[in-house]
């Protein structure tokens, strides 16, 4: 098991009471009908504890966290099965803006008052981080923006978008910038299986400033810190993954302790006991799988992808594994409104897939040879 500082186990403690006190099934029932999909109020909470600021730097007014602080807070929203855009906004946009040195923009995102997310992936190529066709043209002294992203996440609450593109002849990636609210942009809003906002954008001939393409460091180009950026993501992923096989795994203890069948309670019966087993297993490697992943995240080498694939592969094993037994020993009413564990189900399916399926990543892990000493 993962040992864990003082700072770190305040940070754990801090997010599960938020997400304790303030995010039950029939308060996320209510959000999630809501127009815009997420509290403003609970997302001005989580700033206000500074959790928002939780992976900037603290040179930029922010807690300076890594891979640990991210698992950490991403196990308590998968706990709670919280919409709020924690991932796009606190964790991808924060350390690109963080990155940038984008200190006003930075400013608002930490005290809660703007909702700037990335704008990177495409129609033709939705989970291929490499696949980018948004071209970026010089106009005068500013530049024009033209391109479609997919599945851009809470794009019609954001405040701004950070939108990758491909500029001039040079073709190099670029980061750049944009109002959400300017001209030139087109919209068109869904919902997910999970009860998430995304939305499909058209951005034609958009002005975007000379001031708003985004300067990395000096030896850091947009490639390199997109990649980190959606590693980051893909980590987050399987954080809430894991919270949420084993909150399907606990909710079914309790309900096969419960449900009687020929006057016993069906938890006694052998086979079930051993799917329950195997349930609490599979939850257990993801967990193992994912601290390690975490602990590796800060060193950023080719150590750290290959551990974050094996996390992805490890997690949606796990949350098809548990949540389809859960389904099914719960019989129909396991997929019903009413039951939390649908949600949990919903959210697990989405999850399996988001940022690439597990196959992908195993194609990935292959490819970058794999685990040092498996290797060897």
């Amino acid at each position: 098991m993962l040992e864990l500082t003082e700072t770190q186990i305040m940070i754990r403690d801090m997010a599960a009471r938020f997400v304790q006190d303030r995010y039950s099934i029939e308060k996320r029932r209510e959000i999630v009908a809501s127009p815009g999909g997420y509290d403003a109020g609970l997302w001005k909470e989580l700033a206000d504890l500074g959790l928002l600021g939780l992976l900037v730097s603290e040179e930029n007014g922010g807690f300076g966290g890594g891979g640990v602080e991210l698992m950490l807070m991403m196990n308590a929203i998968g706990s709670g099965l919280v919409v709020e855009p924690y991932l796009p906004v606190a964790v991808m946009a924060a350390q690109i803006l963080d990155r940038a040195g984008h200190a006003d923009l930075l400013g608002e995102l930490i005290a809660g008052t703007a909702l700037p997310v990335l704008a990177h992936f495409e129609p033709h190529a939705p989970t291929r981080p490499e696949a980018v066709e948004a071209k970026l043209q010089k106009a005068g002294e500013n530049y024009r923006l033209s391109g479609a992203k997919s599945l851009v996440p809470f794009a019609a609450a954001a405040s701004h978008y950070i939108v990758s593109c491909r500029e001039g002849d040079s073709g190099a990636l670029t980061l750049a910038l944009v109002s959400a609210k300017g001209g030139g942009i087109q919209r068109e809003d869904c919902v997910t299986l999970d009860g998430r906002r995304v939305s499909e954008l058209a951005f034609d001939d958009v002005e975007v400033a000379a001031n708003a393409i985004l300067t990395l460091p000096e030896g850091q180009n947009a490639v390199e810190c997109v990649t980190q950026i959606i590693d980051d993501a893909i980590l987050g992923v399987c954080a809430e993954g894991v919270s949420i096989a084993w909150q399907m795994h606990e909710q079914t203890l309790d309900y096969v302790k419960q449900r009687n069948q020929f006057g016993v309670a069906i938890g006694s019966f052998q086979a079930i006991q051993h799917k329950m087993v195997e349930m609490y297993t599979e939850a257990q490697m993801a967990q193992s799988i994912v601290e390690y992943a975490s602990s590796a995240r800060d060193a950023r080498t080719s150590e750290t992808t290959v551990a974050i694939s094996a996390a992805k592969i490890r997690v949606a094993k796990a949350l098809k594994f548990v949540g389809q037994h859960a389904v099914q020993f719960h019989g129909g009413m396991g997929m019903t409104e009413e039951l939390a564990l649908a949600h949990y189900f919903r959210r697990a399916s989405f999850l399996e897939h988001q940022f690439g399926t597990a196959d992908q990543h195993f194609a990935r892990f292959e490819a970058m040879g794999g685990f040092p000493a498996i290797a060897a």
